[in-house]
């Protein structure tokens, strides 16, 4: 049995727009955003702790034994950090505010 003309064609477009498709997909999802992108506010909380735990283990003359984040505010101009520290044989906490441009404003010690 002979397949008409208008079949083969069917077949063979039907195939290639299969193929097309089938390739733009691939390429979609090769180059999409596929992999999760880090959240913005969580990397500049990470960076202003990283700032403001440098800013205050600098200052601090004893040796530190335990460093701990106790508590992060989110506010419009930045961050409120609280930490608390074992230094010295003496629980310290310190509170820091720090810009959203990672700029240590001021830190406090909460005796």
């Amino acid at each position: 049995m002979a397949v008409k003309r208008r079949t083969k064609r069917r077949i063979f477009r039907g195939s290639l727009t299969l193929a097309i498709v089938g390739l733009v997909m691939g390429l979609v999802l090769l180059s999409g955003p596929w992999r999760p992108r880090p959240n913005p506010d969580r990397v500049a909380m990470e960076a202003a702790v990283r700032s403001c735990e440098a800013k205050v283990q600098a200052s601090l003359r004893a040796p530190v034994a335990r460093w701990q984040l106790r508590d992060e505010v989110s506010e419009p101009h930045g961050f409120v950090l609280t930490f608390a520290a074992d230094v010295g044989g003496k629980a310290v906490t310190y509170r820091c505010e720090v810009t959203r441009e990672d700029t240590t404003i001021a830190v406090f010690d909460d005796p």
